[in-house]
């Protein structure tokens, strides 16, 4: 799936109305850089929180006098902070991306063009020169100097940059993050030496310095504290420092611990001596510190500060706040929830419990999911490897390091972990203090683990851009996918590795290269490949009779083996709306299987993603309901699928229908309740519960893979699964071999099934048969429901039932135990049997 723009927890703080004109919000910072460097900063100069949702970032590229694209801004805004908007393309390894709070498309300028940020239709700032194409502000950052108060609404008048911003260095990007708040410590006036005292005199305390709001009280003051060192950082130039229990106040919304900053620091303090230190409070990117100019007194071994106990999730997100700086102790066993950035910056989240995502499991908009989605939020926190730099050559989680054979999944455990709280680049985060020792509490499965075996195996897999360029060895970088034959060739391992142990019968495909079905395409070579390793014609393709299914980049596919079954007529694809624009043309065969000579229709479907919300409009537009862009249009692809389904497209008379494949749609959006609504059977709900996930998003896991049988199929399915190789796992382990050294292409890889994708596959096992019996159905309306229970447990007490076939317990007699047991399956919708 395409990612969506990623959107920071929403702050407690209640927002107020927009302000009037005069006092609103304005750019702060412009960076036009190399390549796709590109970002703004937008400031709040009030002393309120802003609600964002009324605000638009507006560009008109080659002096164009109507807006080329737009964004409109999420979330809300404390009082002067900022929040910095980035290029969408820039590449992972720039180092702007720290700095960006918001991966946008829109923000997507050069030198000449003009920008503007208004709220409703009113401007209140702009940048550069309108409807004029002239070059103004290529290769250069510019800082909104402090003598500017207000934004320019005029989009007319002249524009001087010397009159409002100062021009920096190309690519200077440090600024970025705290307008106002990155002057130099004050000096001490000629003549003067800051005063640090003696250990024990009077000093000031860290609460009253850290306040009780998320910034500090007294900033650009110098300020002289004592204090334990709980955590030395040197990655950071800083260590922390926190009053001893006796210095603390009562008031639970000051924050105890403070980080000292010394950028040319040569000997640290010890952990656990107190010291005493002389500096300027500053808000360092969010971060309260006191910068200093000069060492440290150690007053020798201090008392320890007892650590504050905290439980996820944690009652506001401002509680993070009041304990920014302080020791802590994590009181539950807590779950490794998101690793996207593990190998990347030594980053991960954890939670208490897994993060389900609220639409997968309530409708979008219901009080369920708005409390799901809220106590989310509070259930997180990051822990952090207090190295700096990008993609260092060893992670330290899982101990002793992170490798392929090492692995840290989604799921896993850690007890007790204690650390200091630190505030980042948008995000509270836990510093160790002991080394976390994780637990494996989600392992890996060697194989799909099916509590029961039909005759026929089917299964969905999105192959995660399965390119192989001109189909020879060349032709790499393609349109997507591996950027080399080297790539290619690990993709192609772990795809083939993961077919092999799935072994089903059927397999539909997301994301092939959509190059027809030649010896050289795609889906042709992955066949080839699967045949090398298991004999000749063990897998065989579907194919059209035409270049490819629909005009996209990627399509879908089935593979199958041809000694397990057949294909009835021919496949068929449909280009009619709504499958002519965003969702992949879906891909329709019917098959029979060889060993019952029944036959099955199935139908395999890529729906629009998330993502790429630019050009949406109207209703597909961004509810803000958790469904994400383009729903609407998802929507109509359920609707428009089960309408042509129900035409028997292929020609068979059967009546099965399966529907699989990458939906885009978590298991209660718009477009699954759509098809349940349409009698169609959502198997992975009933099968695996609401614990059900195939992909991982931000944090959080659902599925966006699905099954979807006919109620006329749904009797003859035995099980259900999902086998979890992807996305548990971290990305690192993946094909691609960009920001691995030499020796971490080996120890990150490994020619089997684990991060072979993104996405797990889905398998369905199936027991195909044209005779169905209704054990259980007493009233014989072909159905079985609460009148059979009743039914069932009156001729018990009558010693009307002498059939063993109704001992659905298996203890060799018919009883009241059995009524129970047929009430279970029943609300298992488990009641059909062979």
């Amino acid at each position: 799936v395409d990612p969506v723009d990623p959107v920071d927890p929403v702050d407690p703080v209640d927002p107020v109305d927009p302000p009037a004109l005069g006092a609103d919000l304005f750019f702060s910072e412009y960076v036009e850089g190399s390549s796709y460097n590109k970002a703004v900063e937008i400031y709040n100069p009030t002393d309120e929180t802003i609600a964002l949702s009324d605000y638009q970032f507006r560009l008109y590229s080659n002096g164009s006098l109507t807006v080329t694209s737009s964004y409109t801004l999420t979330g809300e805004l404390l009082a002067k902070d900022v929040v910095v908007l980035g290029s969408s393309q820039i590449t992972d390894d720039s180092t702007l991306v720290p700095y960006i709070d918001h991966f946008v498309s829109a923000v997507n300028f050069n030198g000449d063009d003009y920008i503007e940020l208004v709220r409703g239709d009113t401007i209140i700032d702009s940048v550069g020169l309108y409807g004029i194409k002239q070059d103004w502000g290529k290769d250069t950052t510019l800082v909104r100097l402090a003598t500017v108060t207000s934004g320019d609404n005029n989009r007319n008048d002249e524009f001087v940059k010397v009159d409002e911003w100062e021009s920096k260095a190309k690519d200077t990007f440090s600024l970025l993050g705290n307008h106002l708040s990155n002057s130099l410590p004050v000096d001490p006036e000629p003549g003067e030496e800051p005063v640090i005292g003696m250990c024990g005199d009077i000093a000031d305390k860290i609460n009253v310095i850290q306040g009780s709001g998320f910034s500090a009280t007294t900033i650009g003051e110098i300020k002289t504290i004592e204090g334990t060192v709980t955590s030395v950082v040197p990655s950071l130039q800083g260590y922390f420092l926190q009053e001893e229990d006796y210095d603390a106040d009562d008031n639970s919304s000051t924050s105890e611990g403070v980080f000292v900053y010394f950028e040319n620091i040569e000997n640290y303090p010890l952990v656990g001596n107190k010291v005493r230190v002389n500096g300027v409070v500053q808000e360092s990117y969010g971060r309260t510190q006191l910068t200093i100019t000069n060492s440290f007194v150690d007053c020798g071994v201090g008392e320890i500060p007892t650590p504050i106990q905290v439980s996820l999730p944690v009652e506001s997100t401002e509680y993070w706040e009041s304990i920014e700086g302080m020791s802590v102790i994590f009181t539950d066993r807590l779950k490794v929830s998101d690793t996207y950035n593990l190998a990347r910056y030594g980053q991960l989240t954890l939670s208490n419990g897994r993060l389900i995502i609220p639409t997968n499991i309530f409708d979008a908009g219901s009080e369920q999911a708005i409390a799901l989605a809220d106590k989310n939020t509070r259930n997180r926190i990051m822990l952090d490897d207090m190295n700096d730099a990008q993609n260092p050559e060893s992670i330290p989680f899982p101990a002793p390091k992170l490798s392929y054979q090492n692995t840290l999944r989604l799921g896993d455990s850690v007890n007790n972990l204690t650390g200091v709280i630190d505030y980042s680049y948008s995000e509270y985060r836990v510093l160790p203090t002991q080394a976390p020792q994780f637990v494996s509490t989600n392992t890996r499965q060697d194989r799909p683990e099916l509590s029961n075996t039909g005759t026929l195996k089917v299964a969905s897999f999105n192959v995660l851009n399965y390119f192989n360029g001109t189909g020879d060895g060349e032709g790499f970088p393609t349109e997507r996918g591996a950027d080399t034959l080297e790539e290619f060739n690990r993709q192609s391992s772990k795809i083939v590795s993961a077919l092999i142990d799935i072994d089903a019968d059927i397999v539909g495909l997301m994301e092939l290269e959509n190059d027809g079905f030649g010896e050289n395409s795609a889906i042709a070579y992955l066949v080839s490949q699967l045949n090398t390793q298991l004999g000749e014609g063990t897998y065989d393709f579907v194919s059209l009779d035409q270049a490819g299914v629909g005009g996209d980049a990627i399509a879908v596919g089935f593979i199958f083996k041809p000694a397990s079954v057949l294909l009835e007529g021919d496949a068929v694809t449909t280009n009619q709306a709504p499958f002519d624009y965003g969702n992949r043309q879906p891909l329709v065969q019917t098959f029979k299987e060889v060993a019952s000579d029944e036959s099955l229709t199935i139908a395999v479907n890529h729906f629009k993603s998330k993502g790429s919300c630019g050009s949406a409009s109207g209703n597909n537009l961004d509810q803000n309901d958790g469904q994400g862009c383009w729903n609407e249009l998802r929507t109509q692809a359920a609707t428009g699928l089960t309408a042509w389904l129900s035409t028997k497209p292929t020609g068979t008379e059967d009546n099965d229908v399966l529907i699989i494949g990458d939906l885009n749609a978590y298991g209660k959006e718009d477009p699954i309740n759509t098809f349940t609504a349409n009698d169609y059977r959502n198997l992975v709900a009933e099968h695996m519960g609401i614990s059900a996930y195939s992909y991982s998003f931000d944090g959080e896991v659902g599925y966006l893979d699905h099954a979807l049988a006919n109620s006329k199929l749904a009797s003859q399915i035995v099980d259900t699964t999902v086998w979890h190789i992807n996305a548990d796992e971290p990305r690192a382990f993946d094909y691609n071999t960009e920001y691995k050294s030499t020796e971490q292409l080996s120890t990150y890889f490994g020619e089997d099934a684990y991060r072979a994708s993104d996405h797990d596959p889905i398998i369905i096992s199936l027991n195909l048969s044209s005779q169905v019996e209704l054990v259980g159905d007493f009233d014989g309306d072909e159905d079985i429901d609460i009148d059979d229970i009743r039914q069932f447990s009156l001729m018990i007490r009558r010693n009307q039932v002498e059939d063993i076939m109704y001992d659905f317990n298996q203890d060799n007699v018919v009883n009241s135990r059995d009524v129970r047991a047929l009430m279970s399956l029943c609300t298992r919708t488990r009641c059909v049997t062979e």
